[in-house]
């Protein structure tokens, strides 16, 4: 990774900072989602440790681990589709196995022993995990056979059992990832505060609770949020890529991928809309590179070599042009945004992000405008940018919604790149 790229975009956006906060804060898991979430992960362990599981023998010796792995344990997950609020989570059943099981033979078992699961719609087989279809999530459930020692700590083997190639045991260590990932993501105070407060606005509720999810006095099975401008920049990424491949017909980039580069840059503060402009353009930088010389990218996991994050992508030279041109299209859309009327952010946020996720998000930030005094801002006409202790610009788009006219919404500062 080239790790000397320059930082291309030299000016704060604060309005459109602040915007682009509210399309995150609307698209990852509300307290509701993360609640259920935790007792799905309970009711797994108890499930698959019930006197009916085939698996019951092998998890119950003390040596077995159930735990979140991906977007979950990274904190990270956000609402996908354009237009349902579904979210994806992984789990991993860490145990010995029986050495004379094949990975096809491991999945059958885990399969049979999750029927019957609570609550569950569908239950399907993918290449590496089984998938628990519930309404508004899935839950994706591997296996992972641990390596002998010496051993890095839930180093292992994950079954991959495709239908039309062999099968085979691929080294993986989601939890190392995971601690490294979270270890190298530094609060950013200033933006934590913001981000907090933003959250406390959102009532957004996609669903009741059930009553055995809430398990308060139990220790968090999810780890909490990790409030950073960079894993914000990665969970809006996300949301980008999941909408640009809905509907194509080709592999998307593993979200992996994108969290090691999100982890490896530094927090900026040009604010959010730079971070995010950098997130893509050093994945876009790499990519071209690999294209020119013709080789693909062969990332690690730093806790554990073995472990491959692009073992699965991408498949050929065409995956990563068309990766490389999203995030072109992501870095000029943002660049265009930063010069446009309110009426014109909105069109590009939607193109960016979905219709739903982005009507959500202006709503939130007018309402937050009707709701601010005329003594706490001073909206300054010839430019669209508002003046006061706040960093929030809210009547400047309350005066823009109502002005067509076009103006610099975005006055910045100048950074030092």
């Amino acid at each position: 990774m080239n790790q000397t790229l320059k930082q291309a975009v030299v000016e704060t956006a604060p309005a459109l900072d602040d915007l682009l906060l509210d399309v995150a804060t609307n698209i990852e898991l509300t307290d509701n989602d993360r609640k259920v979430a935790e007792g799905r992960y309970r009711r797994l362990k108890v499930h698959l440790e019930r006197p009916a599981s085939l698996l019951r023998p092998y998890l119950m010796n003390g040596a077995s681990l159930i735990y979140p792995q991906g977007s979950a344990a990274t904190g990270t997950t956000i609402v996908s589709g354009t237009d349902d609020e579904r979210y994806d989570l992984d789990a991993i059943v860490e145990f010995a196995m029986p050495r004379e099981w094949t990975p096809d033979v491991a999945l059958d078992v885990l399969m049979e022993s999750l029927e019957g699961f609570p609550d569950v719609r569908e239950i399907a087989r993918r290449t590496r995990c089984i998938q628990l279809r519930f309404a508004f999530m899935h839950l994706d459930v591997a296996l992972l056979d641990p390596v002998g020692e010496p051993r890095p700590e839930r180093a292992g083997l994950i079954c991959h059992a495709p239908e039309r190639a062999p099968s085979a045991r691929v080294p993986s260590n989601p939890h190392g990832f995971t601690d490294w990932f979270r270890g190298e993501m530094a609060e950013n105070q200033p933006f934590v505060h913001r981000l907090q407060e933003r959250r406390r606005l959102v009532r957004a509720n996609r669903f009741v609770v059930l009553d055995e999810a809430g398990q308060d006095a139990l220790p968090p099975i999810i780890p909490p949020h990790l409030d950073t401008q960079r894993v914000v920049a990665l969970k809006l990424l996300k949301r980008f890529v999941k909408l640009r491949y809905e509907g194509r017909q080709i592999k998307a980039p593993p979200t992996v991928h994108m969290a090691l580069f999100a982890a490896q840059v530094t927090e900026l503060d040009a604010g959010l809309c730079a971070q995010l402009q950098d997130l893509a353009e050093r994945l876009e930088l790499d990519l071209r590179m690999h294209i020119a010389a013709a080789t693909k990218p062969d990332h690690r996991n730093p806790r554990w070599e073995l472990d491959r994050i692009n073992d699965r992508w991408p498949s050929n030279a065409a995956d990563m042009q068309v990766f490389a041109r999203d995030l072109a299209d992501l870095r000029q859309a943002l660049a265009r945004a930063r010069q446009a009327s309110f009426a014109e952010i909105r069109t590009i946020f939607a193109e960016l992000f979905g219709e739903n996720v982005t009507k959500r998000s202006f709503g939130a930030y007018l309402s937050r405008a009707a709701d601010t005094t005329p003594r706490q801002t001073r909206y300054v006409a010839s430019s669209g940018s508002v003046l006061g202790a706040s960093a929030i610009v809210a009547p400047a788009i309350a005066r823009a919604s109502r002005d067509v006219r076009p103006h610099n919404f975005h006055a910045g500062t100048k950074r030092n790149p």
